[in-house]
Formats: C-alpha cells, structure tokens, sequence
C-alpha cells in the first residue's frame, strides 16, 4: 500500500515538473499570438477603412489565470505555516516516511489538478479568443459596406 502512495508522490511529482513550464510557456505562447492576431486584424480593418474597436477580453487572461494559481499556491503555504504555528509544529519534525509520502502526494495531487486544468484549457481559450477576434473583424467589414 505504502509502495503504492510513493509511486504516486512521484507521478504526481513528476505532473507537476512538467507542467509547471508548460503552464508559463503556454501562456506566453497564447499572448504573444494572440497580440498578434489583434495586430493584423487591426491593420486589415485599417486597409479597408474601417475603424475596429475591440472589447475587452471577456475573462481573466492567460497570465491572469497563472497568476491566480500561484497566489493560491501562496495562500496555501501560508495557511499551512500558520496552522503549524498555533499548533506549537517546529521544525525540524520528526514525521514517519509513510506521512511524509502522504503528505507530500497530496500536495503535488493538487497542484497538478490546477496547473493541468489550466494547460488543457488553454487551447480553447486560444480559439475562442480567435473566434471572438476574427468575428469582431467581420462585423466591423460588413457594417462598413
């Protein structure tokens, strides 16, 4: 049973290695092509003498949402250490490994729930964004005609 936690701790430690640089390059990636995109839809509508107004993006950006993670990242350590503190916890502990291995899969079980829902659903924000973009686009075309 005991085996079985530790080969999660690292799986689930393993998850989170990875998708810790994923997450930060997938955001960057979304960003910079989407500024992109934006740019060209705004030099089109330029050419064709159309003024495009874009609205403002309707939820929490890419860095946004990583953002948000790491602050609950933060806010959870924080608890932790305060929780330790009232209960008179110091360290060093004297923890059994089997804890520790509880403890440590728990952790990293969460955090990968949070970073790899973020990385899976980027792809849709990037093309919902592109949809929402090249519509804008359209619109702004067609009323002009």
């Amino acid at each position: 049973m005991m085996q079985t936690i530790v080969d999660l701790a690292r799986v689930f430690g393993l998850l989170f290695f990875i998708g810790l640089p994923l997450l930060f390059c997938l955001s960057l990636i979304i960003a910079s092509v989407l500024d992109g995109a934006k740019k060209r839809a705004i030099k089109k509508a330029e050419e064709a003498g159309v003024e495009l107004t874009l609205k403002p993006d309707p939820g929490p950006s890419a860095f946004a949402i990583e953002g948000i993670i790491y602050c609950i990242g933060f806010i959870v350590i924080g608890i932790i250490i305060v929780v330790a503190m009232v209960l008179g916890i110091s360290l060093p502990l004297d923890l059994t490994e089997d804890l520790e291995n509880i403890i440590g899969a728990t952790v990293f079980g969460v955090f990968d729930i949070l970073i790899w829902t973020v990385v899976i659903w980027s792809p849709y924000y990037y093309r919902s964004e592109r949809r929402r973009l090249q519509r804008t686009l359209e619109e702004a075309l067609i009323k002009e005609e």
